[in-house]
């Protein structure tokens, strides 16, 4: 339904008109990933009809509020991780002052492992906020490509398998007609 499409993507009846097929599937089993396949008579109309699918997959309130709810949980992660991580420093900073100061001569443990959690929150955070800059968002053109050859019908693969099959459906026939032309003989004689 060329109507129906046309007002949801905000695209000309015409340009549509020209487009064959438009399928969205999942990419390779890759988690956030939707491998989108336009194909159509023109290619010049196909990049017009691939941004305005992803402009209406963006405009979905499903997806924006998909968007938004992964945001806040990366988000609330990033502050809880950075209050944890302002704690850790003080009580690092604390016993190396009572270490240094010789007020404590046993901790209760090691004052190393607080470094090493510390430096473990660091990249932690890192990894969210790198996560809150590149994966948190919509849906975006990773790769496209564009051929000048047609895509479908593939002439040279259909004429191969008729050969093929005809051959075999040949000498199928003919050992077909050899057994007819026995069963007959034998029954004559």
């Amino acid at each position: 339904d060329f109507e129906k499409v046309s007002s949801e993507l905000h695209l000309p009846k015409e340009l549509l008109s020209s487009i064959s097929e438009i399928d969205i599937s999942n990419y390779r089993k890759v988690k956030g990933y939707v491998k989108i396949s336009i194909e159509g008579r023109n290619k010049d109309y196909l990049l017009p009809v691939k941004d305005a699918v992803i402009g209406y997959l963006n405009g979905n309130d499903y997806v924006r509020e998909q968007v938004k709810e992964e945001k806040e949980s990366l988000e609330r992660k990033l502050q809880v991780l950075s209050k944890k991580l302002a704690s850790l420093k003080k009580t690092a900073q604390r016993a190396k002052e009572l270490v240094l100061d010789r007020d404590v001569k046993t901790i209760g443990f090691n004052p190393l492992d607080i470094d090493k959690t510390i430096i473990d929150l660091k990249f932690r955070i890192n990894d969210l906020k790198l996560a809150l800059k590149s994966k948190v968002h919509g849906y975006r053109e990773v790769d496209y490509y564009l051929t000048d050859k047609p895509v479908k019908p593939k002439r040279k693969l259909i004429i191969a398998v008729g050969l093929i099959s005809g051959l075999f459906l040949g000498i199928f026939l003919a050992f077909f007609k050899e057994w007819l032309e026995n069963v007959r003989r034998e029954r004559e004689s």
